[in-house]
């Protein structure tokens, strides 16, 4: 087995546990919840997020190196979305252009998308692929 493979086998079990600890938190906080309380979906997604953050941060980790490791597919670049040149995007991310919620890129090579994406905070923590000079950012 690959160190690709090694990587994928253990996003799927993480994922499954990070599935599994959600499930057990949703249970237990509708079971207590009331809905005429002060709490807020966004105390929910905090409780929640504190609950599984140690598995979270791993697999976010996990993902983020299986992105920068995996071999690529390509496909054309369709005909929506914004072809740049990655110095730009960099550029516009320093200068809070975009950021993770906005949308994702997919790095771009001899004229052809490829299925490896990349985020702005991938900017801001210089996890980049350095092979690719071209991205195309896709808004939500």
């Amino acid at each position: 087995m690959d160190k690709i493979d090694k990587l994928k086998e253990q996003i799927d079990l993480l994922d499954s546990k990070v599935d599994a600890l959600i499930d057990k938190f949703d249970r237990k906080w509708f079971k207590t919840y009331n809905p005429f309380s002060e709490k807020t979906f966004d105390q929910y997604n905090k409780e929640r997020n504190d609950y599984c953050q140690p598995h979270l941060e791993e697999l976010i980790k996990l993902k983020l190196e299986y992105r920068l490791t995996k071999p690529y597919k390509l496909e054309p670049v369709p005909d929506y979305g914004d072809v740049m040149s990655l110095i730009d995007f960099i550029d516009c991310v320093k200068e809070g252009g975009f950021i993770d919620y906005d949308g994702y890129g997919r790095y771009i090579i001899n004229n052809y998308m490829t299925d490896i994406e990349i985020y702005p905070t991938d900017v801001k923590n210089n996890y980049l692929r350095k092979e690719f000079d071209t991205i195309i950012w896709f808004n939500r």
